[in-house]
């Protein structure tokens, strides 16, 4: 845990030493094998889906919602001296500080196409967007229709 409450002073983060666990877990879990970049895409989706409407609003609820991340599981802790879960923590501290711009620019979800070949997800609703390490990032088509009153 003392990695986690470094990088919340390094970065000096507004976040709790539980939500940056939460969020590191999840790009352990997810991304432990891609570089750096691989690692902020998660994050990034993790910071956009908490603030989305259509998501929970804390990052460990987020991460740990049904179906939310197939590579995670809460049962399953990381090897804390590995140089996986300090990149892993590094990661999910710069995006959660704010301290690095969303390469997503605004992606609540994607997959991995070396894994996944075609995702059972409604294509009317979302648009494909460019791959980033192994993940694909994807757009959801969501929209607001706002009434005007007529006079």
């Amino acid at each position: 845990m003392i990695e986690i409450i470094a990088a919340i002073a390094f970065f000096n983060a507004d976040i709790s030493p539980q939500e940056l666990y939460c969020a590191a877990h999840a790009v352990y879990h997810e991304a432990r094998g891609e570089p750096s970049e691989g690692k902020i895409l998660v994050a990034d989706v993790i910071k956009n889906r908490v603030k989305s409407k259509y998501y929970p609003n804390s990052i460990c609820e987020v991460v740990y919602a049904p179906h939310a991340f197939s590579g995670i599981t809460k049962a399953k802790d990381p090897n804390p001296n590995s140089v996986e879960w300090l990149e892993s923590v590094k990661a999910a501290a710069l995006v959660m500080s704010d301290a690095a711009a969303d390469i997503t620019q605004g992606a609540t979800m994607y997959y991995n196409p070396y894994k996944i070949k075609h995702p059972s997800w409604d294509y009317d609703k979302i648009i494909l967007g460019p791959m980033i390490g192994h993940h694909r990032l994807v757009y959801e088509k969501r929209c607001t229709i706002t009434q005007t009153e007529e006079d």
